[in-house]
């Protein structure tokens, strides 16, 4: 019996039978173009929060170089090199005696916090003279690069 509904379907009917298989085949093609956009939507979501996460390690790494540049022009008694890393701001903060550049013999980044867009603060504890201080830096980027803005004695 049921080979003589298909007989009869097909001898009745053979463009429906085309008509369906066509209706068939583009449902399933809408089908897998739905599931496919839908899984490029979650995975371009995931490489978005992924590329976000790197450019602020890369701010968080540009920022932090700097300030080790700054530190180690700073050990190094060079006052030239270490003025290449600073703002205005802060070349009035040494001016006015806010902090000192010679005598640092070492020091230790111990914090960083990203405080805005393109401006970070570090907590570094410097050695002068067998005493320890701690100086918060805060670095600003400007152009491509970043450049210690203030110098702030903690305490």
């Amino acid at each position: 019996m049921a080979e003589s509904v298909r007989d009869r379907l097909i001898r009745k009917s053979p463009w429906q039978i085309l008509l369906l298989a066509v209706v068939i085949l583009v449902v399933g093609q809408l089908i897998l173009i739905w599931q496919y956009r839908r899984l490029e939507g979650e995975r371009l979501g995931e490489l978005e929060q992924r590329q976000v996460v790197v450019e602020q390690q890369m701010e968080e790494r540009a920022a932090h170089d700097a300030l080790r540049e700054y530190l180690e022009a700073r050990v190094a008694g060079d006052e030239s090199k270490a003025l290449r890393y600073i703002t205005e701001q802060a070349a009035l903060e040494l001016q006015q005696g806010v902090f000192e550049f010679f005598g640092v013999q070492n020091y230790e980044i111990q914090e960083r916090e990203k405080l805005e867009e393109g401006v970070f603060r570090f907590r570094v504890e410097l050695t002068r003279d067998r005493l320890r201080r701690i100086e918060i830096i805060e670095l600003l980027k400007i152009g491509e690069n970043y450049y210690v803005n203030s110098v702030q004695l903690a305490g």
